[in-house]
């Protein structure tokens, strides 16, 4: 823009338009707008100084070229230095997240007190593995430092990955020795992906020649897999309750699916009844086996009833499941529902019952 033959009074209204602009673009974080204002300023600023002076400088009003300069060089160290952070943040961030990481919360804010401060990336990182996030995630680092040894992450969770996969080729349930303390203690104690393959291959040959055949065929028909039963002769402490788990939801599925009234149920849908069993059903035999069964099938015949009941009464609300959470999970709302619906039946019927009068009397639980 041309600002010769303008008086002192115009260049100062332009000025003051210009400084508008320079502001109104730096609210807005667009440092090229605001850059391009001032340098509109500094245009002014000397076209009011020749005017002036002739060229001498010191127009008294407004800003000198020198100010408007400093103000411009500030303006872009700042957002040079918020690039900078910025692009720290995002870097850092990135990588911890990489390693499997969960960035929020607390340690966010602790990131961005980092950035803040202005450390670099490899400053920021520095600080990052001492903190107990770290050491939470890679367990092994310390004890690999203290015998003098050494490895990058990429190293160890290439290695905690190797580990990973060698246990899946062997079927080995998941949980078992798949955690992040699991593997820190494999690396910590040198443990290689060939040693783990080779405890799982000695573990294998012991389940194969010295396991009872009728128990492990027993076993695997209740739903414990080969790589079940490995898990348990490589560690059976560690491997006992995923076992059991398994056991419980296969023989409770088993007996469910074997009636009318619950053989539409998966063993998804049966698995938090099965988590409500007594301990005597931890090792399950054929004597805990044929209690379910009755427990199953007294419930079933019950479920069954108050099926037809419930569509005598129009209740549409009724699930058959609902006996089950009754009996095994102990729904008390779900018990005295049950309960109403028999003693409006033998209200009606004089006591006669489609499958009893005493069906719910003769059931402790139900």
């Amino acid at each position: 823009m041309n600002f010769s033959g303008m008086s002192i009074s115009q260049l100062d209204a332009e000025y003051a338009n210009a400084q508008n602009a320079a502001n109104h673009w730096l609210a807005q974080g667009n440092a090229q707008a605001a850059h391009d204002a001032h340098k509109v300023m500094q245009a002014i600023v000397a076209a009011r100084d020749a005017l002036v002076s002739g060229g001498g400088g010191g127009g008294g009003g407004g800003k000198s070229q020198e100010q408007i300069a400093r103000e411009i060089a500030a303006e872009q160290a700042a957002v040079a230095a918020e690039s900078r952070r910025r692009n720290v943040f995002d870097d850092a961030k990135a990588m911890i997240e990489s390693w499997g990481i969960e960035t929020s919360g607390g340690f966010m804010n602790q990131l961005r007190d980092w950035v803040w401060k202005d450390y670099s990336n490899d400053r920021v990182m520095m600080e990052f593995r001492k903190s107990a996030t770290y050491n939470n995630r890679f367990t092994g680092m310390k004890d690999l430092a203290a015998r003098g040894q050494f490895m990058n992450e990429q190293q160890y969770i290439a290695l905690e990955r190797d580990y990973r996969n060698t246990m899946a080729q062997w079927d080995l349930p998941t949980g078992f020795y798949d955690s992040y303390d699991d593997f820190g203690r494999f690396i910590a104690n040198g443990v290689s992906v060939k040693e783990l393959d080779d405890r799982i291959t000695s573990a294998k040959t012991i389940l194969d020649q010295d396991t009872d055949p009728n128990y492990k065929k027993a076993l695997m028909q209740l739903g414990a897999g080969e790589g079940d039963l490995l898990a348990y002769v490589i560690d059976g402490d560690k491997a006992q309750s995923m076992v059991q788990k398994k056991l419980r939801t296969a023989a409770l599925a088993g007996t469910a699916m074997g009636t009318d009234a619950f053989e539409d149920m998966n063993a998804n849908d049966l698995d938090r009844y099965a988590a409500a069993l007594g301990a005597e059903y931890d090792n399950i035999s054929a004597e805990e086996m044929a209690q379910l069964q009755r427990r199953v099938g007294a419930t079933a015949n019950i479920a069954e009833r108050d099926s037809f009941l419930s569509s005598l009464e129009n209740d549409t609300t009724f699930q058959k499941a609902d006996l089950l959470d009754a009996e095994f999970l102990g729904d008390m709302d779900k018990t005295m529902a049950s309960q109403r619906r028999a003693e409006r039946e033998r209200g009606r019927f004089q006591g006669v019952s489609g499958v009893g009068k005493n069906a719910l009397g003769s059931r402790r639980s139900i």
